[in-house]
């Protein structure tokens, strides 16, 4: 599998503390790559992409007539083991705590929800099969 590795600036990082484990994490929110999934287990995610970029308004009719589970079952198993499913949350790094920061918990309304969270080593597997390793700049 195909790896890039993403530099993400310092200005859009931000800062929290797990309420589970009180481990300080920074993550970062990348706009504009819906859908997306995150793992069952860890903090790596999917993102189905059918090259959103060039077709937008084409791409925002597509989805809007798939199904949640015909999304999960393209997207590849997670490294870990775990599924990329829509009722997942990106999870502490440290202790596995599961964070649900402003994501909606209304799956259709996680179909459509653009912004993506990442935490610094993060994984987002894409449907061409290549992956974005996200790193974070000091």
């Amino acid at each position: 599998m195909k790896e890039r590795m993403i530099s993400v600036a310092s200005q859009t990082q931000q800062a929290v503390v797990c309420p589970s484990c009180q481990a300080e994490l920074t993550f970062s929110v990348i706009p504009h790559t819906a859908p997306h999934l995150y793992c069952m287990h860890c903090q790596n995610a999917y993102h189905e992409t059918h090259g959103q970029a060039k077709h937008q308004k084409i791409w925002w009719e597509r989805i809007a007539n798939r199904t949640m589970h015909e999304i999960q079952s393209h997207a590849p198993v997670c490294e870990c083991g775990g599924l990329f499913l829509f009722n997942a949350y990106p999870h502490c790094t440290h202790c596995g705590y599961s964070f649900t920061f402003t994501i909606p918990s209304k799956l259709k309304a996680r179909l459509l929800y653009g912004d993506l969270v990442v935490f610094h080593g993060s994984k987002v597997y894409l449907d061409n099969g290549t992956h974005n390793l996200y790193q974070f700049a000091a």
